[in-house]
């Protein structure tokens, strides 16, 4: 098995009525952006809706090459279900609001995803698996630009 970088996102639903078990991505401050789980339905949907929007379903997509219009799906939200936590725990666990906010908070919605050889997701009971993206690499370029001066540009005109 291998695993391959992707991204957690999320998209809007029209719907006409609120139900208890919906999706919402909500800005928590200070913590950022964060997924809470509708456990009551509200009196007014239609209020509801005006006041915070539609509710969202979870998508896993690779972004690829960012100058092109559509991303690649690899798993929609019912496959989304198996949440790998590390070495750890040695067995799988239904993926949770709280792994979820993790892969948000702790990610900025980097996570992995298992494959075949191909790249393909392989499907454990029509689930796919995801684990923490703890093994990306952050980018140095940021620490590079601070180490450059004026005297490291040569004038072009």
């Amino acid at each position: 098995m291998m695993k391959r970088e992707c991204q957690l996102v999320f998209k809007n639903y029209i719907v006409d009525a609120i139900k208890p078990g919906m999706l919402y991505l909500t800005f928590v401050h200070p913590i950022g952006w964060q997924i809470t789980k509708i456990e009551k339905a509200p009196q007014d949907s239609g209020l509801y809706i005006l006041d915070n929007g539609y509710p969202v379903e979870p998508y896993i997509v690779d972004i690829g090459d960012p100058n092109l219009p559509e991303e690649e799906i690899l798993a929609v939200p019912s496959q989304i279900g198996w949440m790998d936590e590390g070495d750890h725990v040695d067995e799988l666990t239904d993926i949770e609001i709280k792994h979820i906010n993790t892969i948000l908070d702790k990610y900025d919605g980097w996570l992995f995803i298992e494959t075949d050889e191909d790249g393909e997701p392989i499907l454990f009971m029509d689930k796919v698996t995801l684990s923490y993206a703890d093994d990306i690499e952050e980018d140095d370029d940021d620490d590079d630009a601070q180490n450059w001066n004026d005297d490291d540009y040569e004038a072009i005109f």
